[in-house]
């Protein structure tokens, strides 16, 4: 298990009964702090985003690093241009890295493979926006990709969208009603049939319960349509 929280990124052995960790990353600053992890499980490597706060713990900036899974190789990959990433995903066979900017107000993706050296160049990385705000009300919080799509969270209009991986072809999964909650975090099962999906509740923003969308890659589901079902329901604290 890969876990970041707060100024410090561990690796936790489910091997043996201990649980033992392994400190990969620890930041003493209080400053700055982990949002978003995705993992390249073939190049062994940790890809993670970290935003700086003010005094008044208001974000300033954003950056995107990597890792070995062993701790070791860290770098700073993308920090022009970023404002507060709080989703990262990862396209591992195109080597492609996404990142949901909720300040910015856009969706990001970058080619690791795709370097620019040219005299004015402004960013090192090949990249562009793939979603943005057409109404100044686009905040993006988790965002997934798999099977050639995008799937990502949405909590300013509480909805679950999906895209062609290239960007374009928005298609709205889901929508939240007031009394539904509004969809947080979310994560497609390794056969891409089954989007979960953690839902916080409007107004003390406590995560209250996880719930499954079936069916949401169009080239599997064979022309069924999506069905959702609540998965788990949390207890009034359990995320608070």
């Amino acid at each position: 298990i890969i876990l970041a929280k707060n100024q410090v990124l561990r690796r936790i052995s489910l091997d043996t009964e201990e649980h033992e960790y392994l400190r990969l990353v620890q930041y003493i600053d209080s400053s700055r702090s982990f949002t978003a992890v995705a993992i390249d499980p073939v190049n062994a490597r940790i890809y993670y985003s970290t935003v700086y706060s003010d005094e008044n713990r208001r974000s300033i900036g954003s950056t995107i690093h990597s890792v070995g899974i062993d701790g070791s190789n860290q770098r700073d990959l993308i920090s022009d241009g970023l404002a507060e990433v709080e989703g990262l995903a990862l396209d591992v066979p195109n080597q492609l890295i996404y990142w949901a900017d909720k300040v910015m107000m856009h969706i990001e993706v970058a080619a690791l493979t795709c370097k620019c050296n040219l005299r004015g160049c402004l960013h090192k990385h090949c990249r562009r926006i793939i979603a943005t705000s057409k109404d100044g009300k686009f905040e993006p919080r988790s965002i997934v990709a798999a099977f050639g799509y995008i799937f990502w969270t949405d909590i300013a209009s509480c909805t679950i969208v999906r895209a062609h991986g290239s960007g374009g072809s928005n298609y709205e999964l889901r929508r939240y009603t007031r009394g539904s909650g509004c969809p947080n975090k979310i994560t497609l099962s390794d056969d891409g049939r089954r989007l979960f999906v953690i839902v916080r509740d409007r107004t003390s923003h406590i995560e209250t319960y996880i719930e499954v969308i079936h069916n949401v890659v169009p080239e599997l589901s064979r022309g069924k349509n999506t069905q959702v079902e609540v998965y788990i329901r949390f207890s009034q604290h359990a995320f608070q």
